[in-house]
């Protein structure tokens, strides 16, 4: 438990990573960080650059990719900004 608390805040930690060190589910790190109640920063993306990266033709995940983050943050910020880029 005292691992989950000191690496699920820290942006170096992925939850994918911290299950894995654990051995566990992502789903089970993510209900013990909610039981402790620590929480992660969130990111803010840089939707102009998400939507330029789309119109150039870059798949959803491959604008994930350039940008560092997942294709549901790619997907979120398409929607923000109108929906007509996704």
């Amino acid at each position: 438990m005292q691992f989950v608390a000191e690496t699920y805040p820290d942006p170096e930690w992925d939850i994918h990573q911290i299950a894995e060190k654990l051995e566990r589910d992502h789903r089970h790190i993510y209900s013990m960080a909610h039981r402790l109640g620590v929480k992660r920063e969130h990111t803010k993306l840089d939707a102009g650059r998400i939507v330029e990266l789309r119109g150039e033709g870059l798949s959803l995940e491959a604008v994930a990719a350039v940008m560092g983050c997942s294709k549901g943050g790619v997907q979120r910020v398409l929607k923000d900004a109108g929906g007509q880029h996704g």
